[in-house]
């Protein structure tokens, strides 16, 4: 099968990946690009379970007006954001879950999900991309944007050097609890705990996104931790007793659990977007970058894909 051209290949289609490719898109519309994403769907910890009556954000919870303007969102009608008062300030949920951002960010872009790459090779003046469907791709120029980890992989399978100081780059874990009903009767809908197992707790119909009371709550990064290779049932077996220590009035209801090995960069590095000294064409955005910026995740995510744009541009060329 004769692998297909491109000008660019984004191999994920979290926040970065979809963030460039509507910049690359929106400067060069004749240029041939395509976004590959492993999963079934977008957005990577811009993520909402869906139930029949029920969302739950168990990713990124809300965005920052900063975060909206950076998005290139055009308004708040058209991106179905609201505005709400958290105990940190004030925040935007989609009322269409945090997906619905992903989604939004996505229109008009080629994307094809489920479709995973599993080794990288220079071809003369293009990186040749294999999928494991069988699917190859060529391109000038590959951008690699998931947790830095998984693209660190992606270069161990295919055998291409990477400087020392991205291999010490650490991810905190985070166990995410779904609750769907009258949980936690009397407690306030929007809730940050500086100390103990857990970090937050958000009430999903406040928010807008959920027809019913649901509920998300965020466990600890140290805790998670500790937890996270256990089966289901023993997290929960766990985290029932200091479930009902916090919230003395809790219901009982069983929680659906979520899991994210790569929930938050610990340690980003101060440069905006990772480049490999070896491997010309090949770069490397998101979170793990600008450290600069101490912030969130998701507007780390963001300055370095605009980063990125901004100084590769000229090279970007169709």
């Amino acid at each position: 099968m004769t692998p297909t051209s491109l000008d660019v290949l984004v191999i994920g289609a979290g926040l970065s990946g979809l963030t460039f490719a509507r910049l690359y898109q929106q400067e060069f519309p004749e240029g041939a690009l395509l976004v590959l994403e492993k999963s079934k769907g977008l957005g990577g910890r811009l993520a909402t379970r869906r139930t029949d009556r029920a969302r739950f954000d168990h990713g990124a919870p809300f965005l920052t007006p900063h975060e909206k303007e950076r998005l290139g969102i055009d308004g708040v009608e058209n991106a179905r954001l609201r505005s709400l008062l958290t105990p940190d300030g004030e925040r935007l949920a989609c009322q269409d879950g945090m997906t619905g951002i992903a989604k939004f960010l996505a229109r008009a872009l080629p994307i094809e999900k489920e479709t995973r790459v599993h080794r990288l090779e220079r071809a003369e003046s293009f990186w040749r991309a294999d999928t494991d469907s069988g699917r190859s791709f060529m391109a000038k120029t590959v951008i690699l944007t998931a947790p830095l980890p998984q693209a660190l992989s992606l270069l161990e399978e295919s055998k291409i050097p990477f400087p020392a100081l991205f291999g010490e780059i650490r991810y905190s874990m985070a166990i995410v609890l779904l609750f769907e009903g009258e949980a936690f009767p009397g407690v306030p809908p929007s809730n940050r705990f500086k100390s103990g197992p857990f970090l937050s707790l958000c009430d999903q119909r406040w928010k807008g996104i959920s027809e019913v009371p649901a509920w998300v709550l965020l466990v600890s990064p140290e805790r998670s931790r500790t937890l996270f290779e256990q089966p289901e049932e023993a997290i929960w077996s766990s985290l029932l007793p200091e479930v009902r220590e916090a919230f003395p009035a809790f219901s009982g209801i069983k929680p659906e659990i979520k899991k994210w090995r790569y929930s938050q960069c610990e340690n980003p590095m101060e440069e905006s977007f990772g480049a490999l000294p070896d491997a010309q064409g090949l770069f490397l955005i998101g979170d793990a970058f600008h450290s600069k910026i101490d912030s969130s995740g998701i507007e780390r995510a963001l300055e370095s894909a605009h980063a990125f744009f901004r100084v590769g541009k000229s090279s970007l060329l169709p």
